[in-house]
């Protein structure tokens, strides 16, 4: 979706969907017990974590059935903007330019899935991340596209509003990940109400999703 939004060709969309499937693949050369350790990571042990970029590199680059773009995202998508990255300590326009994309998009799927050492974050607590580490992280303008896209509550979310009232997202508003339009179908005394109403979250400052919801509700 990013790429789509940086104008990239069809024949660039696959190159960049192809590598953002494989980045990880230098993995299947990592111990098993490394990668699933469920406390914190000596430096030796997190050292033979950041060598999956050149294992993933190795084993897509002469893969004729692979593009040789593919073998460089996996090599760099550790890479910072600022040159504090992996392995190679590469800055800003020195990285691979499908990789700035899927290193952002890496760190998103990380910090909102649950990993063995930590919960996931909350949607607000991503964007937090990456918008304040995206100047010397990321790439400035995959930041900007991505924030202008991604969804952080898809319709049909049910969640529960800062005031009680809880409801669920009928629509997105693009560039504000955080302030969908929400229904809202219950107060804050969670009894249903007669008539529901909608609310835009980019429209009420003072109101805003402060968990999801995974209860059945009551029809």
């Amino acid at each position: 979706v990013i790429g789509i939004n940086l104008n990239y060709s069809m024949d660039k969309l696959r190159e960049v969907g192809a590598g953002a499937m494989l980045h990880d693949i230098g993995k299947l050369r990592i111990s098993r017990e490394i990668l699933k350790k469920p406390s914190g990571l000596t430096d030796e042990e997190f050292n033979e974590i950041k060598k999956h970029t050149i294992y993933g590199y190795q084993i897509l680059k002469d893969n004729r059935n692979i593009s040789e773009i593919a073998a460089y995202i996996a090599l760099s998508h550790h890479e910072r903007h600022d040159g504090n990255g992996y392995p190679m300590q590469l800055k800003g326009n020195e990285i691979n330019e499908f990789a700035r994309i899927v290193a952002v998009a890496d760190v998103f799927d990380a910090l909102s899935s649950d990993r063995v050492y930590r919960k996931k974050l909350s949607p607000q607590e991503i964007i937090e991340y990456i918008t304040e580490t995206g100047s010397h992280h990321f790439d400035p303008e995959v930041v900007d596209k991505f924030i202008n896209l991604v969804t952080m509550y898809s319709i049909g979310t049910k969640v529960i509003l800062n005031t009680g009232e809880r409801g669920v997202v009928v629509a997105n508003n693009r560039g504000l990940p955080l302030n969908p339009v929400v229904r809202v179908i219950y107060d804050e005394n969670k009894n249903r109400l007669e008539d529901y109403y909608e609310i835009n979250l980019a429209d009420s400052l003072n109101i805003f999703i402060e968990d999801v919801c995974d209860i059945e509700w009551k029809t």
